[in-house]
Formats: structure tokens, sequence, C-alpha cells
């Protein structure tokens, strides 16, 4: 049992947690209406690679608060629960700060696993390639460790790795999935060349002369 220090307080966190879940369930819908100022803009190509980015985002986004809920939130409160006793610190924690620190987890283990939806834009797009990715694997695990330690609630050691290890796992998934689009779009290449070259010969051919 948490404590609540107002009379109102539980009944205005019910509304909150509503609220939220509000805007998780209608994410899609709500991001649909505010790229409708931009889809009137983008050609057939980019309108169909623009849907499957808002389709693969919002799953990624769900794992990502799954992933949270079930696995990393109960093992950092029993971690916090239990090394507060270890110094004789009695835990009673307030139902707010209680619900503000779980919730700020969850939104932000949402938004990390992303990464794919930020990444795999400009891979179609041909600005990073599976060799920079490769080459810059190093980098990359920097960036997402000092990510990690930024939008974790907590600054301990702990947090960041639960954070930081799935993020790292997609970034490898984004290089695997660089690379087999580049082999696909070479042999769409090699398709193209070779029916070039057979149409030529065939037009060029002395039975047509």
């Amino acid at each position: 049992m948490m404590s609540a220090f107002q009379p109102g307080e539980a009944f205005m966190l019910t509304i909150k947690l509503s609220l939220y879940a509000g805007v998780v369930i209608s994410f899609p819908l709500l991001l649909y209406f505010l790229l409708q100022f931009i889809i009137p803009g983008l050609l057939e190509h980019e309108r169909k690679l623009l849907y499957k980015c808002m389709a693969v985002g919002f799953g990624l986004f769900l794992a990502g608060t799954l992933f949270c809920y079930f696995i990393v939130l109960p093992r950092v409160l029993t971690f916090f629960y239990t090394y507060s006793l270890e110094f004789g610190i009695s835990n009673e924690w307030r139902i707010g700060y209680y619900l503000s620190f779980a919730t700020q987890m969850i939104l932000m283990f949402g938004l990390a696993f992303e990464l794919p939806v930020v990444v795999m834009p400009f891979v179609k797009l041909g600005v990073l390639t599976y060799d920079m990715m490769k080459s810059t694997r190093r980098y990359a695990i920097v960036a997402i460790a000092v990510l990690a330690a930024v939008i974790t609630p907590t600054p301990d050691v702990a947090t960041m790795m639960l954070m930081a290890v799935p993020m790292y796992a997609l970034y490898e998934i984004c290089i695997i999935l660089a690379w087999m689009h580049e082999r696909k779009e070479a042999a769409r290449t090699r398709e193209e060349i070779a029916r070039f070259e057979e149409d030529f010969n065939n037009n060029n051919s002395p039975y047509n002369q």
C-alpha cells in the first residue's frame, strides 16, 4: 500500500493515467492527422514508405512499453527497494511519485525502441549504407550509451544498461536490414541490366533487320 497525501490525489492520478493510455492507444491516428499536412506533397513511393514507418513505429513503441512494464520496471523497483533496506531505510513510496517514475520510464523505453524507424528511412534513401553503419559501430555504441544515460529517469548503471542493450540490438538489426536492402537493390539492378542487354541484342539481331 502506498501513501496519498491529498484527498483527491488518487482520483487525479486515475485521470492522468487514463490520459496517458488514451494518447498511447490513439497515437497512430494522431500521427496520421498530423502528417496530413505532409502527405499531399510526397510521391507515391514516399507515401508507401511513410505508411510502413508509421505501422512499424507503432508496433515498436508498444513493444518497448511492454518490455519495460513486464521486464525492466519490476527489476528496477526491486533493486531500489532492496537497496534502501540494506541501508536501514524504510520504503514509504508516495503513489504520485511512483506513477510519475513508472510512466516516464515506460514512455522513454517506448521512444527508445523507435530507433529502427529513425535509421531505416535514411537507408532507403541512400543516406546510410551497410558499410557506413558497420564501420561506425563503435561510435554508435557510445552514442547509444550516452542517450540511454540521458533519457533514463535514474542515473544508475543498471537501468542505463537495461535500455542501452535493447537499443544496441535494434541497431544491429538495422545493420542486417541495410545489408538485405543493398543485396535486394543490387539484384534488381542486375536484372534491369540483363533485361536491357537482352532487349538491345534482340533489337540489333540480323533477323530483325
